[in-house]
């Protein structure tokens, strides 16, 4: 069984330095980002150390989506060096909106798998089509973290 994000809160201030084993699509010069944790518990600043320095708000889908599940292959298993799955995350991309009142989706159908021992990271896509890639989600799910700034 693979963990809830929950696993990186033990040292919520250190930011982890993870290697996309294929750059994130639309970012071809980018394999390396920091991940740090954003003001919500669960929620999570995904940020590259190498220009132009993209940046994605990331949240564990299982606070959001009790039922969700990974359907990692054996090669995704390779890829990321899995010995131990309860090594392994899952997180989704948010899109925030523009407007205040406007709705925040994940996209669960494609979600980031990070190995936290090897560091190693992918984005897959999940073969399970009831997952969407637009999924209306509530932050509010997410308690807030006193100690950290908020995402806007």
């Amino acid at each position: 069984m693979y963990q809830s994000a929950a696993v990186l809160e033990n040292d919520p201030i250190a930011p982890v330095v993870m290697q996309f084993v294929s750059p994130l699509w639309g970012f071809p010069g980018c394999s390396e980002y920091t991940l740090q944790p954003a003001a919500r518990e669960g929620v999570w600043w995904l940020q590259g150390v190498t220009a132009p320095y993209p940046t994605f708000v990331l949240s564990d889908p299982f606070v959001a989506n009790p039922g969700y599940s990974l359907d990692l292959t054996p090669s995704d298993y390779a890829l990321l060096e899995i010995t131990d799955p309860t090594d392994v995350i899952a997180l989704v991309m948010l899109a925030l909106p523009a407007e205040t009142r406007g709705v925040v989706t994940a996209n669960f159908r494609a979600p980031l798998v990070f190995n936290l021992v090897t560091r190693r990271a992918i984005q897959m896509v999940s073969g399970n089509e009831g997952f969407s890639m637009q999924q209306p989600i509530s932050l509010s799910c997410y308690p807030a973290r006193e100690e950290l700034a908020p995402l806007a």
